[in-house]
């Protein structure tokens, strides 16, 4: 198994800050596809760009650019239009 360097570690830590500011959110699924990965990796790259303070995770929801896209997101996903 090759060994991944710091810098293309951080390489990846950046695309996938990049994407997820770009797309507004981003799941461990999306991310194997870009990235071509596994699970595991991404999600170990997950924690790592959400630990550098780039973006944040939120639950199992994927990462998002900033908290208040979080707020949209659960707002968005637990209101209902059934009583309008």
């Amino acid at each position: 198994m090759a060994m991944i360097t710091e810098k293309q570690r951080n390489g990846f830590i950046q695309k996938i800050v990049d994407e997820t500011r770009k797309r507004g959110r981003l799941t461990v699924r999306d991310a194997c596809e870009i990235l071509g990965m596994n699970r595991d990796a991404v999600q170990r790259y997950f924690n790592m760009a959400a630990e550098s303070g780039q973006v944040f995770r939120h639950k199992k929801s994927g990462l998002f650019p900033d908290y208040r896209a979080t707020i949209n997101f659960d707002l968005k996903r637990f209101s209902s239009n059934k009583g309008a």
